[in-house]
């Protein structure tokens, strides 16, 4: 939480930019995330996204601990997918009204909003302005950056409460641009997808100028080609289903219809695994073949509604986990073919002696005697072989596909 303030490439006072100084006012009180010291090392409790609000207000000396005192929280309405804001109602100390702080997606906010603030000063907020804002927020989307807007209002002391009904009439702030830049090792691990035959769909909640830059960089944009949750929504259920098998990339997506995207992949006979942190997340991470929980910053409702936990929150975890598995399928299904040819040897051996009338060629002992020694080690052998080169360019198999092929 050190750093400088910047304006046109001038080191600014925060303090004194009334502008700035109110935007990281707001985006620290609407905040459920805390930022916490071990030892030597700044840790993020919470969202990222919030984190990163909380540690931009810490370099301009705004501390949670101290704002807490001026503005005790009196309400919340949680962040959800339907209504794309979260907002919260602070007590502002020695003064006879509170205050509320919103913050959401830009069009969501600027839907809200009647005013802008302006050194000071309440202005107007007319369609001019926000066409430009708008504009101006889709080319920052362009380069990958999220976009959070953030606005408040001050309402009477008497509001201890506050509901959807009271999310109007806001006074806009402004918005960040916040980096979220893929990992190098996700980028390896997506190379490693495609080899697999395994397909990467990205569902996200930003803007879709920002999901179609992040898709680029995973080379996973097919046609540069985005859907929106308004798009998705007024589609037929033939167009949707056609629309998901050709489409990688939806934005501005509901929990709703993150739930039907996954069962149009498994009504097509797809096995669907999906990551997710939040609580709207559980729904999807309960419906998918293969549910994957956040284990950094992950809710205990998505831990609970998952099948495994990502402790490393790394892509390319679970990447390394498909090839694992792949190899001990294959080293299982080797060693029971190793084991049934051996044994199938045996047994004619015997029923040949039996028909033709000749004596056993083996007794007892010397069966058990072969069982122990030359089956038992080579299945072993077979059972820990390590990974194959070419494991990662095997394509997934089907569900119904028994353990011995004619492959074999």
């Amino acid at each position: 939480p050190e750093g400088n303030f910047y304006h046109d490439r001038r080191t600014i006072n925060p303090s004194s930019n009334k502008n700035l100084w109110q935007l990281l006012t707001v985006g620290l009180l609407c905040n459920n995330s805390n930022l916490t010291k071990e030892k030597y090392q700044w840790i993020i409790e919470g969202d990222p996204t919030e984190g990163a609000l909380v540690v931009a207000a810490a370099k301009a000396q705004l501390h949670q601990t101290d704002l807490e005192k001026k503005y005790p929280r009196l309400d919340e309405i949680p962040f959800s997918s339907e209504l794309q804001y979260m907002a919260t109602l602070n007590q502002i100390k020695g003064q006879a009204k509170n205050i509320m702080a919103v913050k959401g997606t830009v069009d969501k906010i600027l839907e809200l909003s009647s005013h802008y603030y302006l050194h000071g000063s309440i202005q107007k907020l007319t369609a001019a302005h926000k066409n430009q804002i708008i504009k101006l927020s889709e080319a920052k989307a362009s380069n990958a950056l999220r976009i959070l807007a953030l606005a408040y209002k001050n309402v009477s002391q008497k509001n201890t409460v506050i509901s959807n009904k009271d999310s109007n009439d806001l006074i806009f702030l402004g918005f960040t641009a916040l980096e979220d830049s893929p990992r190098t090792d996700a980028l390896e691990a997506m190379k490693s997808c495609v080899e697999s035959g395994i397909r990467f769909i990205m569902i996200t909640g930003d803007h879709a100028a920002t999901a179609l830059a992040i898709g680029k960089k995973f080379g996973i944009a097919q046609n540069n080609q985005v859907l929106s949750g308004d798009q998705l929504e007024k589609m037929s259920k033939a167009n949707f289903e056609q629309a998901v098998m050709n489409t990688n990339i939806f934005a501005r997506v509901t929990p709703a219809l993150k739930l039907q995207i996954v069962a149009a992949l498994q009504q097509q006979n797809q096995i669907v695994a999906v990551t997710g942190d939040g609580v709207n997340d559980a729904p999807v991470l309960k419906k998918s073949d293969v549910g994957i929980a956040m284990g950094v910053g992950g809710t205990d409702v998505a831990r609970e509604a998952s099948d495994m936990i990502l402790l490393d929150n790394n892509f390319a975890t679970i990447v390394a986990a498909i090839e694992q598995g792949r190899t001990i399928f294959l080293n299982i299904r080797r060693s029971i073919f190793y084991l049934l040819s051996t044994n199938v040897g045996e047994i004619l051996i015997l029923l040949s002696s039996l028909i033709v009338g000749l004596p056993l060629p083996l007794t007892a002992v010397q069966i058990l005697w072969i069982n122990l020694i030359t089956d038992s080690t080579g299945a072993v052998a077979l059972a820990v072989e390590p990974k194959h080169i070419n494991v990662k360019s095997h394509q997934p198999r089907s569900p119904g596909e028994g353990i011995l092929v004619r492959s074999n």
